[in-house]
């Protein structure tokens, strides 16, 4: 959580309150699997988080810290939602849009979920 960075949340949002509350209630393995959606990954690297290295083919070497980046409508639209036949976001996938990894960048997106609740079903989704 020191290492975390943010785009479009500051730590003091609830839904990232939240997100640093489940994590911090689930078994390591299941931490592990929500930290593999993000960096491609399941072990933290050998020097914490600070540490962490991003994939980029410009910039191979440079460090990219863990992020948790909010969802926005123009992100979800960049990230292939769930389309019905017509093309159209889902009325399911408007409601629930899923959180999203960018492994390049080692960044996490999370929509701004209304409870605790949508969020931990949100991640549980994510992570099968």
């Amino acid at each position: 959580r020191r290492s975390a960075e943010y785009r479009r949340f500051t730590p003091q949002e609830q839904v990232v309150k939240w997100f640093w509350q489940l994590l911090e209630s689930w078994a390591p393995s299941k931490r592990g699997e929500v930290l593999q959606l993000a960096t491609g990954t399941a072990a933290p690297p050998k020097g914490g988080f600070a540490a962490l290295m991003g994939h980029s083919i410009t910039q191979p070497d440079a460090r990219c810290p863990f992020t948790l980046c909010k969802l926005t409508a123009s992100d979800r639209a960049r990230y292939n939602l769930k389309l019905s036949q017509q093309g159209r976001a889902t009325d399911e996938a408007r409601r629930y849009p899923l959180p999203r990894g960018f492994l390049a960048l080692n960044r996490l997106y999370l929509p701004e979920y209304k409870s605790k609740q949508e969020l931990a079903k949100g991640l549980e989704e994510a992570l099968e």
